[in-house]
């Protein structure tokens, strides 16, 4: 870019998970710096959780894995592993994340018998953050409320960049796109 016009400033170039987070952070002023739902904070607390949990009879297979683990090394990894993939379900499964959430397991495109564990741990990681005192908005939350954030609060938008440029991304979520959309109608998107 400096080569071509001369000067490069205040170029930054988030990924587009950072980028969402960072537009959900604009509507939401109230809204932590980094989720209470993202990977690593998420590791963390099924870390904690995981062995409390094993005793329950859709855990069994989780049970039997954490056995023999004294250093808990066992449990670090597959909290992480949990971790993981409960992320990838807030971005291109936020649909079973909300519906856990309501109580329902059986959700339209899995088999609970499979793994009847995903929603009790779920829902255990949610009831947890909620007694840490911790913020419940999650992508998956707030991408399912974001035209009508957008429609209360988008004059906040206006403390963004005045466009936006996309570039070397060979997919995007859904979720993302619904974001770029939405923000769409106030700041420039170009890709």
């Amino acid at each position: 870019m400096a080569d071509g016009l001369g000067v490069a400033a205040q170029v930054d170039f988030p990924l587009p998970s950072a980028y969402v987070w960072k537009v959900f952070n604009v509507l939401k002023p109230d809204l932590p710096e980094r989720s209470h739902f993202e990977k690593q904070a998420m590791a963390w607390k099924l870390m904690r959780l995981l062995p409390e949990l094993k005793d329950e009879p859709a855990c069994a297979g989780i049970a039997r894995y954490l056995e023999n683990d004294p250093d808990g090394v066992r449990c670090y990894e597959l909290a992480h592993e949990i971790a993981d993939e409960f992320d990838q379900y807030l971005v291109y499964r936020p649909d079973w994340i909300l519906n856990w959430e309501q109580g329902l397991d059986d959700v339209e495109g899995t088999d609970v018998s499979i793994h009847p564990w995903q929603p009790l741990i779920w829902r255990a990681l949610v009831e947890d953050s909620k007694r840490l005192g911790n913020s419940l908005e999650h992508r998956a939350r707030l991408t399912s409320s974001l035209e009508s954030i957008v429609a209360t609060e988008g004059q906040r938008l206006s403390s963004l960049p005045k466009r936006l440029f996309v570039f070397g991304i060979a997919a995007l979520p859904g979720g993302y796109w619904d974001v770029l959309n939405a923000i769409s109608s106030h700041i420039d998107v170009h890709f």
